[in-house]
């Protein structure tokens, strides 16, 4: 009943069932560029997890980030390199640990900068429970139409629009 334990599971989940689903519906379709495919897939994956936790993140904490979405693609290359400069500072300290404080202070500026940019986060009242329960059944929903497209026809324009998403 933690509300990390939840926001993560939330997280998780939604990236499995509804990232693949999201990344097809983005303008672009299946892009043979690597960086348009990177910027797509990355893009995925931080929609379904940030739709995801924005209902509990709102009740819980009484905020959106919709800044998030941008701030992701920045920091996603920037986590690989601090994870990849680290592990390397581990094997062979006097080669790389300058490297890695590099990447890790580069991350930490990109955040910092990300942290304000206008409207990039807001405040909101109190959430009503039942409002909550509702944004979980419609991300239910969702989640259902984007994990299994063979199960159902395809999302049309006109379901696209009555799931809101239009």
């Amino acid at each position: 009943f933690r509300v990390g334990f939840q926001l993560s599971f939330l997280a998780a989940a939604s990236i499995l069932l509804m990232a693949p689903g999201l990344r097809a519906l983005l303008p672009g379709g299946k892009g043979r560029f690597w960086l348009t495919r990177y910027v797509l897939d990355g893009a995925g994956v931080s929609l379904a997890a940030w739709l995801s936790v924005l209902p509990l993140v709102a009740s819980v904490f009484h905020l959106v980030t919709p800044g998030v979405l941008l701030t992701n693609l920045l920091v996603f290359p920037l986590v690989a390199a601090c994870m990849a400069t680290g592990a390397a500072a581990l094997i062979c300290p006097a080669l790389f640990s300058g490297l890695a404080r590099l990447t890790l202070w580069a991350l930490s500026n990109v955040v910092e900068a990300c942290a304000r940019i206008p409207f990039g986060h807001a405040y909101v009242a109190e959430l009503p429970g039942w409002l909550l329960l509702a944004a979980y059944a419609w991300l239910g929903l969702l989640a259902w139409k984007l994990a299994w497209p063979q199960a159902r026809p395809p999302l049309s324009g006109k379901a696209l629009a009555s799931l809101g998403l239009l």
